[in-house]
């Protein structure tokens, strides 16, 4: 349960953690989520919104609650990128073969990482994931009604972007839309085809502790680090793997390159692993700089003791324009030119590159009313860079009825299309890009003895004039002291704004508090369930589901607890990096 309190805190407690056997229709999340709420008389009627994956299930049970259903932003995201780069079905099953066929030289098991970055799931389980991520894409349709075509040989279908936006607006034929989606599909599953190479290179390490020793030995390094494997359950997790292996690059050369001596295959003789080639790092060095942004948006959009709503529209704005950037390989593209795969690895990564672009813009397409307002509810996007001319209009409009509402007003409900429309550079700083796009318009101070809408109006014009001196100041202040000017832009709690500024907008601080308590993303569950597996061992696996429950309860709902993840969380807000 996430909430804003009077002095502008935001507030997270876990209430349940309950066993859910049978099917999980959406009558019966509806009746469980009911039932809850009446254990801790909470009103229904105050409930802004649940969020939850995008499950038919889940979408039903909130219609049958009559509450707004809100779409996980991360869950978004990983659909996006995770139909290509995921394990496939055949992977999984193989990795049970190989497991259920090898004897196990137990002086040779690699011992599991005790920083957590080693992640285990039940093949079960990501099969299921797998299927349903394959799902999502296959009712992803991209194709046109309209007849315009298109010369082959005039055209080139992996150069052209131009092709990318008929697509998206149906300009193009059905036929024109499938020839383009083949090409791109077939450039992805090449792109596939290393990332599984390099990820049998990972589950090798994991596998043997010998190879592992000789890995971190070869770092030489104070604190040597491992490689990390990929789930398909897991967000962002296959470009942590790739990260990880670009970072370790050197290390596994050398162990290469030891293992075709005569002593190394003496001590490997296990070893059936090819050698990545410079082609397969091209890719994935491309790869990690499409990926980069997509962990960083999540990353960003998880916290839970800042305000998450306001940041979804600028990051996806942001996200997109990287995508769009037809040079975004430019620093890892000049240490392979000359190579005989340069030109057809970079072709090939590019049709990735507006694969992604495509599919984001898809998934993301007419952003509803409530998350593009809470974007100029934060003053430091308050100048609706990323917003366009209708879009901020019509936020300007629902920030307008809602304060009138909540202000005891008849007003009628606007329609804030509660989820978005969904269909069936290096390690650079995000938080500074997003501020660095500024502009704005100056607005006259808030005149008295009005009509409501009209007084609703003039604080709205108050606010903007607010922000935009304050704008004004930070880069003056900025220009001045030059080791500011230095210092990348951090992100602001827009919270600990409006706990200053309260008094000034009497009518927009309600709708701050009923909006920004709504968070973007499902993590918060996530990690609730996380917890709940974590409590459950091998030492502790006769604990009662009630023993376990009260437990978590009493963890995640500690003072001292929630001081901790707020340190945390805030710290996070202000290092960022994307």
């Amino acid at each position: 349960m996430h909430f804003v309190s009077a002095d502008f805190d935001l507030k997270s407690y876990t209430l349940e953690i309950a066993s859910f056997p049978g099917k999980h229709t959406g009558v019966r999340i509806a009746d469980l989520v009911l039932s809850l709420m009446q254990q801790w008389e909470l009103d229904a009627l105050r409930l802004t919104k649940i969020v939850g994956d995008n499950g038919s299930n889940v979408i039903k049970a909130c219609k049958e609650m009559d509450v707004n259903h809100f779409g996980c932003i991360a869950h978004s995201l990983h659909l996006v990128v995770s139909g290509a780069l995921a394990k496939t079905r055949d992977e999984v099953r193989a990795s049970i073969n190989r497991a259920e066929a090898h004897t196990v030289a137990f002086n040779d098991v690699a011992e599991p990482e005790a920083d957590g970055e080693q992640w285990e799931e039940d093949p079960t389980i990501e099969i299921q994931a797998i299927d349903d991520v394959e799902r999502e894409l296959e009712s992803t349709s991209l194709s046109g009604s309209a007849s315009i075509e298109f010369d082959a040989e005039s055209v080139d279908l992996e150069t052209d972007d131009c092709l990318d936006e008929g697509m998206l607006d149906g300009c193009l034929s059905e036929r024109a839309a499938a020839r383009i989606m083949d090409v791109m599909k077939q450039a992805m599953a090449e792109t596939r085809k290393h990332v599984a190479s390099f990820r049998k290179i990972v589950t090798y390490f994991n596998k043997s502790a010998k190879a592992k020793a000789k890995l971190e030995v070869l770092q030489d390094v104070p604190v040597p680090v491992t490689v990390i494997a990929d789930v398909a359950t897991r967000w962002n997790s296959t470009h942590q793997m790739i990260r990880r292996l670009l970072q370790l690059r050197p290390a596994l050369q050398r162990f290469m390159a030891y293992v075709q001596t005569s002593s190394g295959r003496e001590e490997f003789s296990d070893v059936t692993i090819a050698r990545p080639t410079g082609e397969m790092w091209f890719h994935i060095q491309c790869l990690e700089k499409l990926l980069v942004s997509f962990d960083g948006m999540t990353k960003l959009i998880s916290g839970e003791s800042y305000a998450t709503l306001p940041l979804v529209l600028p990051c996806l704005r942001l996200l997109e324009k990287r995508l769009a950037n037809k040079y975004i390989f430019t620093r890892v593209s000049p240490a392979h030119v000359g190579e005989p795969y340069y030109n057809a690895t970079l072709k090939r990564m590019q049709l990735v590159r507006r694969l992604f672009l495509i599919l984001l813009r898809k998934r993301f397409k007419n952003p509803p009313l409530d998350v593009t307002s809470c974007c100029l509810l934060d003053p430091q996007f308050a100048n609706g860079e990323f917003l366009s001319t209708a879009e901020r209009e019509a936020s300007e409009q629902f920030l307008v009825s809602e304060a009138m509402r909540l202000a005891g007003a008849n007003v009628v409900d606007a329609d804030t299309n509660s989820s978005f429309e969904v269909y069936s550079e290096d390690d650079e700083d995000f938080a500074s890009e997003l501020l660095g796009l500024k502009q704005w318009t100056p607005e006259p101070d808030a005149p008295e003895g009005l009509p409501l809408r009209e007084q609703v109006k003039a604080e709205l014009k108050l606010y903007f004039a607010k922000c935009k001196l304050r704008d004004k100041t930070k880069k003056q202040n900025k220009s001045r002291d030059k080791s500011m000017a230095k210092t990348p832009a951090r992100l602001d709690n827009a919270l600990i704004w409006w706990k200053v500024n309260e008094n000034d907008f009497p009518y927009l601080a309600p709708v701050v508090r009923k909006y920004f308590g709504i968070v973007a993303t499902s993590v918060p569950s996530e990690r609730c369930f996380s917890t709940s597996g974590n409590t459950i061992t091998a030492r502790r696996n006769r604990l009662s589901g009630a023993n376990v429950r009260d437990i978590i309860f009493i963890h995640d709902n500690s003072v001292e607890e929630k001081q901790d993840d707020d340190q945390e969380t805030q710290d996070s807000l202000q290092t960022q990096r994307f």
